[in-house]
Parts: structure tokens; sequence; C-alpha cells
């Protein structure tokens, strides 16, 4: 009865202090007759806080609550509970109100005050103490705090496990010298001098400076070591076991030597192989130019007796012969044409796929191209006893005007040789902002599973064969123009029903069409008559001279054959030139017949001019542009030849 009575007297003594100032605080506070000033309260916390935490509390407080942190200056009731806050982290709540109800009423603290706020504050440091001790003890890193006289003052489990030390040297109050002797001497330290070493390491700590390194034990293990004074009271080193991250960095970077090897390889590998590929495109152009430089020459050469031979046949043709004459000369011109047909058709494949065919894209008007188109294919059609229809349109599209009528007059020509009976349709339509040029026929039609055979050169169907003879390069000559200008082919067919061919090309707006350019290859009847029409004549070669010059003579051109330049030059310098010049390009001289035309227009200004060549080079065709001279291709057709002179003259 009497120990309870004793625990109530202490309770009381303890409870009712800090009722009296919790209410008198409250008192004052609300009464508003609180009359210290921010000095008094700077003052109050500096000796649990310290003089420079004090301060940059205050600052921070005025910061945050807009306060007059001048020591004269009225004290804001919001302060006198953040300097209660700040006091209650070190005494507890309840000291912290007391001390600040005794400074407010500038009391002095009697026994019964101190005794509660010394228990109050001796509380408040042992769950501090518990607290950080708690915190300490679950850190990853090994923690150990050593006084300024670097005895051990603090230190976590994990600092024992980590630095593998006796028990002995893991108490309070070890030397750090002790400690780090016996880390040396596990050579943990490297070679060399035991006290030399512990040495070097007390003077780094001595130093009381902020230091990281990284250590490996022989067995692996490597530890990083951070030691950061602490102000008046010592120094304290962290250790972090940062093994697998050493390890992973080691393996990343192994790794990415490894990776920067096989990119390396890699690299020369496909370095290699570009430039095997540069070398092998370098030989195949090589190879495609050398192809090209054959075929132009050989296109010359094989042209020139072809040449030579159809100007011969036309002659002995205009000649009056028996029926049976005539039938011959039908038939070896036919060959003829047949030959030159072939040669062309060859010449042209070597060129679209060299990728060396002149193409001229512009605004067509697809009547002038489809129009004349359906009038010379009526006419055959009509010999078969078939119906040509063509749909006029309006239409314009972009497109190589003299390529599109290769393409078509392909289509039409074998509508026309593979359909027995019935019609053909040549017409337009839109489809999404492109135009769908077709030729529709009733003919034998195509096999499905045959229809791409049909674009390989020198592939005939048997049942093609069976209708028409031809060396089956058409459609091959047609799948390579329309890949050189991008228009799309499709071919849709039936067996025994027909066949539908279509190209598929860029509309545009229309606009006024452009004048037609001329077509020599279109040119027929017989023109203006060249009856005395004066021309001079130039060939290197004696059996187009001979073959040509007759062919003129009988149309009644008066002609002036020479075999040189330097004849044709001549004849101008001494005023006997002709208004009218016809001039092979290939001349066996160091001047072509471009350059010859060119000194003749020196001599004659007004002087116009004919180009006859084998070589279809866009160099050539432009420098005859250029010169405003006409060119006609050979082996010459004399039809086109007649057409070129009355258009010319």
């Amino acid at each position: 009865m009497a120990a309870n009575h004793e625990e109530h007297l202490q309770a009381t003594r303890f409870l009712n202090p800090l009722r009296d100032s919790q209410r008198n605080l409250e008192r004052l506070v609300d009464d508003g007759r609180v009359l210290v000033r921010v000095g008094d309260l700077r003052q109050l916390l500096e000796p649990y806080l310290g003089e420079e935490h004090t301060a940059r509390e205050f600052a921070e407080l005025a910061k945050r609550g807009g306060y007059n942190i001048d020591d004269d200056g009225q004290v804001p009731i919001k302060l006198i509970r953040d300097c209660e806050f700040l006091l209650s982290g070190i005494l507890g709540r309840a000291s912290a109100r007391l001390v600040m109800a005794m400074s407010l009423e500038r009391r002095r603290l009697d026994v019964d005050n101190i005794l509660a706020l010394l228990d109050d504050a001796s509380e408040a440091i042992q769950y501090s103490r518990a607290v950080l001790e708690a915190a300490i003890e679950n850190l990853v890193q090994g923690v150990g705090v050593f006084d300024e006289e670097l005895k051990l003052i603090c230190r976590n489990e994990r600092f024992h496990d980590l630095l593998l030390l006796p028990p002995h040297l893991t108490k309070m109050g070890t030397n750090l010298e002790d400690i780090l002797r016996h880390i040396a001497r596990r050579g943990e330290f490297g070679p060399g001098d035991v006290d030399d070493i512990v040495n070097q390491r007390l003077d780094a700590y001595r130093r009381m400076e902020d230091d990281v390194y990284i250590r490996e034990r022989p067995d692996g293990t490597v530890l990083e070591i951070l030691t950061r004074p602490i102000p008046g009271l010592g120094v304290v080193a962290s250790y972090h076991d940062i093994t697998e991250k050493v390890r992973a960095e080691r393996t990343l970077k192994l790794t990415n030597a490894i990776l920067e090897k096989k990119v390396l390889e890699r690299t020369q590998e496909l370095q290699a192989t570009n430039a095997a590929l540069r070398a092998a495109q370098r030989e195949a152009e090589r190879a495609n130019r050398s192809k090209t430089r054959f075929f132009a020459a050989a296109s010359h050469d094989l042209l020139q007796p072809l040449n030579a031979a159809r100007l011969f046949v036309s002659s002995l043709a205009d000649r009056e012969r028996g029926d049976e004459d005539k039938e011959l000369m039908q038939r070896a011109e036919a060959s003829l044409a047949a030959v030159d047909d072939l040669l062309n058709t060859l010449l042209d494949i070597t060129r679209l796929d060299a990728g060396v065919m002149p193409i001229n894209l512009r605004e067509v008007a697809l009547d002038e191209v489809l129009e004349p188109l359906a009038a010379e294919f009526r006419a055959l059609a009509e010999r078969k006893k078939l119906k040509l229809t063509y749909v006029p349109t309006s239409l314009m599209v972009r497109t190589d005007p003299k390529l599109l009528r290769r393409v078509v007059a392909n289509f039409l020509a074998n509508a026309v040789r593979y359909t027995e009976d019935g019609r053909i349709l040549l017409g337009c339509r839109q489809q999404q902002g492109r135009v769908v040029l077709q030729v529709g026929d009733t003919g034998i039609g195509i096999a499905p599973n045959r229809v791409s055979e049909v674009f390989m050169e020198f592939k005939r169907l048997e049942s093609a064969e069976k209708l028409a003879h031809g060396q089956g390069l058409g459609l091959a000559i047609v799948q390579r123009i329309a890949n050189s200008l991008n228009h799309e082919l499709k071919l849709a067919s039936i067996p025994g029903r027909g066949t539908m061919m279509s190209i598929l090309l860029p509309m545009v707006e229309k606009t006024k069409a452009p004048a037609p350019a001329m077509d020599l290859g279109r040119m027929s009847g017989p023109g203006r008559s060249l009856k005395n029409l004066p021309l001079i004549f130039i060939d290197d070669e004696p059996d187009i001279r001979k073959a040509l010059s007759g062919l003129l003579e009988r149309w009644g051109v008066k002609v002036q054959v020479c075999a040189t330049p330097q004849e044709v030059l001549s004849l101008f310098r001494n005023g006997k030139g002709t208004p009218l010049l016809v001039a092979d390009f290939f001349l066996s001289d160091p001047m072509d017949g471009l350059q010859l035309i060119a000194a003749c227009r020196a001599e004659m200004p007004a002087l116009k001019a004919l180009l006859i060549t084998a070589h279809r080079d866009d160099d050539v065709m432009q420098r005859a542009q250029d010169l405003h001279v006409t060119v006609i291709h050979k082996p010459v057709r004399p039809a086109a030849l007649r057409a070129a002179l009355s258009h010319v003259a």
C-alpha cells in the first residue's frame, strides 16, 4: 500500500508540471501575452540544436512561413509552435512544451520540473538511440564510427561480417590501427611492409577528408570503402560489398569486347563483300559497256550491207518487170524487212537491258498515238476479214509516245496475227488516276499456266506457231519498254475465247496537246515531188553510194555523190554547195557526219541536212537535235527516205 502511494506521488510530481505548463502555454498563446523576442527563442534552441543548426532552421522557417527572424522582432504564434516541434525531436514533446512554457513565462524550473525534464529527455534520447542503432543494423553496408583518437565507438554487425574481424577487434574502444594491422597481415592491402601500409592508412584517416576507394581481396571479394569526417566527433567508414556489381561490369565489358570483335569481323566481312560486289558491278558495267559498244559497232557493220541490199532491191522494184520478177522482188524485200526487224529488235533489247534506250517522257494525247495505229492495223485486219474497232479518247497521259506506239503496235500485231475470226477492240478507260489502255481480241487465247512464257525471248507457244511465224521477241521488248517507262503490264486470257492486253499509264489533266513530232516510220504516200531537187550525198561505202544515188536519180533528184568530207567541204567553199546535204554519220574520217554538217553551215548557214546512221545513242540524237538535223536510221526504208526529203525540202 505504501509502495503504491509512493509511485502515485512520483507520477503526480512528473505529470502536474507538464499539465500546468501546457495550460499556461495555451493560455499565453490564446491571450496574446507572449512577450519574448525572436532572439530569445534562438537562444533557447541553440544549447539543444547547436548554433549553426539553429541558424539554418530559423532561415528555413522564415522562408516557409514568411517570418521576420530579426532578434528584436515580435514572435509570431506559429513560430513558437515550430520551435516547440524542433525541441520535441530532442527532448520529447512533453519536455519541449515544458521548456517552451517556462521560457515564455520567464520562470525558472523547480526540482520537480527538472526531474520531469530529465526523465523525458532521457527517454527521448534512448528512443533516438534505439532508432539509430536499428537503422544502422539494417544497412547492407558495414558501418564503423571512430572518434578523434581513431577508437571504435559504434559499428553494426555487417561491419564485422564484411571485414572478417575476430571478436576482440570489434569491441568498442578498439584502435583503428589494430584493425588495419590485422587486415594488412592477411595481405588485403597488397605486398609491402605491414607497418608502412598501416601508417599510410592511418594518415589518410587522420586527415579527416572524404575518400572513396575500391579494395579487392585475394578471394575475389570487392569492397567499396567510403570514409567521411564527422565534425567534432571523428570519422565514419562504410564498407559495401560490390562483388556482384564488379563481376557484372567485367562480364559486360568482356561481352562488349567479344561483340566489338564480332562486329569488327562482320564489318570487315561486309566490307570485303561490298568491295567484291563493287568490283563485280564494275565488271558487269564494263561488260555492259563492251556489249553496247559491240552491238553499236555490229549494228553498223550488219546494217551497212543490209542497207545496201534494201536500196538495190528497191531500185529493182521500181523498174518495169514481169509478174514473176515482181513477186521475187517482193519476197526479197519482205525477207530483208524481216532481217531488218530482227536486227533492230535485238539492238533494242540490248539498249533496254543496258539502260541506254533514249526515253522522252512528256504529256501525250492518246488519240494522236492510237488513231493512226488503228488505221494502219485496220487494213491488215480487213485482209483477214476481222473487224478492228477503235474507241476514240480525249485522255492525256505522261509517257514516251514513240515507245508507247511500239507497245500498242505489238499488241495489235499479235491480235491480228492470232485471231482467225471475230473482232479486235482498241480503247482506254480511267482507273484510280491512271489510264488503262487495252487491246482485246477473240483469238486463240493462252492457257493460264503458259502466260508467263509469252514474255520470254524466242519463246513461242505451239498454238501460236501454227497460225503465224515469228521470232518470239515482241512481248519481250514490250516488257522491257514497260519496265523502262515504269508502266504496269497486264495480260488476261481464256483459251479459245481471246486475250486482253493492258498497259497502265499515268493520267494527266487535259491541256493543249503539243504538236506531234515527225515520225518518219508513219509517213506514207508520194508527198512532194523530188524532181530536180539538188543535194549532195556522202557515204564512205561504195555500195551504199551506188545504191542510194541510183534510187535518188530514179526519183528525179539531182544528186552529187562524195566519198570524203574533204570533197564536200571543197564544193561548199568553192560556191558549188547545194541547199540540202544527206550525210552518213560514220565516214571513216576524224570528222563525222554531224561535224561535217556544222562545217558546211559555216559556209552556207541556211543549209538543210539529213543524217543517216545505225547509231541510236543519246549523244548522237542530242547532237542532231541541237543542229536541227533530221535523223534516218539504217537500214533505210525508201518510203521513209522519200518522206523525209519531201518534208525537209
